[in-house]
């Protein structure tokens, strides 16, 4: 199911960079960012129906052992969609605290 989820918000990203998404696409990342069990796919899923407040309000209710897997492989293209309230990218602060990692960017 994880598997399912990645590859069609990776479709979909595409889908993106080239055309709006029909409505069957709309239901279908309603439908990931309703349901999946994966908060970074719920996040993903949002960016891509361009709800960034919802974005957010998953992002920061993430746990700390999934802001470990996301420092683990800190790019995410997907993350370039994000227009406004995005939390900022900066993995490479010495300060790992969830607080500074979710400051917003200027």
């Amino acid at each position: 199911m994880v598997y399912s989820e990645i590859s069609m918000l990776n479709s979909m990203q595409v889908i993106k960079r080239v055309r709006g998404f029909s409505l069957e696409e709309q239901k279908t990342l309603r439908g990931i960012s309703a349901t999946s069990e994966i908060n970074i796919s719920k996040i993903g899923a949002c960016i891509l129906l361009e709800s960034f407040t919802e974005a957010r309000t998953l992002w920061d209710a993430l746990t700390e052992p999934e802001l470990y897997d996301l420092k683990k492989r800190p790019y995410y293209p997907i993350f370039n969609l994000w227009m406004k309230d995005k939390p900022s990218m900066d993995w490479l602060s010495e300060d790992n605290s969830k607080r500074s990692a979710f400051s917003l960017l200027d």
